[in-house]
């Protein structure tokens, strides 16, 4: 859980994930958007993009929450 970990080792973790990893994205929801459609669609929203924005597909994703399907 990312709010359990201090801001300095999230930064460190951040640094080594872009540094080691073999693909990763980033993406952003607006606030206007969040406010239209919620914070936890708005969530999954950007967890697709992030997903679409890669090279490869990925054969799992594991997300940090409480839905799954």
């Amino acid at each position: 859980d990312s709010k359990k970990i201090s801001e300095k080792t999230r930064t460190l973790l951040s640094t080594f994930i872009k540094e080691n990893a073999l693909e990763y994205s980033i993406a952003l929801v607006e606030p206007k958007v969040i406010d239209a459609i919620n914070i936890l669609n708005a969530s999954i929203l950007a967890m697709q993009q992030s997903i679409t924005k890669l090279n490869t597909t990925p054969l799992y994703i594991i997300i940090d929450g409480n839905r799954f399907s």
